[in-house]
């Protein structure tokens, strides 16, 4: 896939790498954590729309919401791909 990004190969490989270590660090939610938030939503009588499993997630998700014309959250993700 990187192979054939052609110009988007740097803007990529820095994102996945970015991603991975986002995701394979120990800040990274163990999947009892996931399941336990799922199981709760699950049982709940009156469930959110919208679910977050981790205060990042939470965090994150709330940029996004909340960023009307995008500003925001390229403003915060451009160093994930090497702006």
């Amino acid at each position: 896939m990187i192979a054939s990004a052609g110009a988007y190969t740097p803007a990529l490989s820095a994102y996945i790498s970015r991603t991975s270590a986002q995701f394979s660090s120990s800040s990274a939610q163990s999947p009892d954590e996931v399941a336990q938030t799922v199981l709760s939503s699950l049982q709940d009588s009156n469930p959110a729309f919208r679910i977050q499993t981790s205060e990042w997630a939470r965090e994150f998700v709330a940029v996004k919401l909340s960023d009307l014309d995008g500003s925001l959250v390229t403003s915060m993700t451009a160093g994930w791909v090497g702006l």
